[in-house]
C-alpha cells in the first residue's frame, strides 16, 4: 500500500467527519427554520418536532467533537461516537421524513376560489437533507476508521 493512497484516504476520511459536523450544524440551524407554512403564516420547527431534532442535531455534534478532540479511547467516548452520532442521525432523519410526508398530505381546500393548504418549510427540508447527509458522511468515515490501513474494507464476495 502506497503512502500517496494513505494519505489520500486520510484526506477522505477526514473531508467525511467535517461533512458530518456540517450536517449536525444544520440539523440545529433547520430547528430554528419554518417547517411548514400556510400563506403568510409559519411554524418553526421548535414549535413541535424540531425540538427532537434540535436534541438528536446537538448530540451529533457534541459525539463529532468528542471525535475530532479525543483519541476514542473512554468508554463514555466510544459509546458517543460510535452509538451516539448514528443514532441521533436517524432520529433526525426519522423525525423529520415523518414531518415532511405528514406536512405534504395535509388536505388543501378551496379558499375564495383559491386552493390553500400547508407547504414544507425550509428549515424541514434543510433537516432532512443534512441528517441524510449526515449519516452518509459518518457511515463511509467508520468504514474507513474500522480498516487497518485508513482505506475501506473491500466488500465480501460471495
Amino acid at each position: 500500500m502506497s503512502a500517496r493512497r494513505i494519505q489520500k484516504a486520510t484526506v477522505v476520511s477526514q473531508a467525511a467527519v467535517w461533512t458530518a459536523f456540517g450536517a449536525a450544524v444544520a440539523i440545529i440551524l433547520g430547528a430554528f427554520l419554518p417547517w411548514a407554512s400556510v400563506l403568510v403564516f409559519s411554524v418553526n420547527g421548535t414549535s413541535g418536532d424540531g425540538r427532537i431534532t434540535l436534541v438528536a442535531g446537538a448530540v451529533a455534534l457534541v459525539g463529532v467533537l468528542v471525535y475530532l478532540r479525543t483519541n476514542v479511547e473512554k468508554m463514555v467516548s466510544k459509546i458517543l461516537v460510535k452509538v451516539g452520532v448514528p443514532v441521533a442521525l436517524l432520529v433526525a432523519l426519522g423525525t423529520s421524513l415523518y414531518d415532511t410526508i405528514h406536512v405534504s398530505t395535509i388536505a388543501h381546500t378551496q379558499v375564495f376560489g383559491t386552493t390553500v393548504g400547508a407547504s414544507v418549510g425550509a428549515g424541514l427540508w434543510l433537516t432532512l437533507v443534512a441528517s441524510i447527509v449526515g449519516i452518509v458522511a459518518w457511515v463511509y468515515e467508520r468504514r474507513f476508521a474500522n480498516s487497518d490501513n485508513g482505506l475501506p474494507a473491500a466488500p465480501v464476495s460471495s
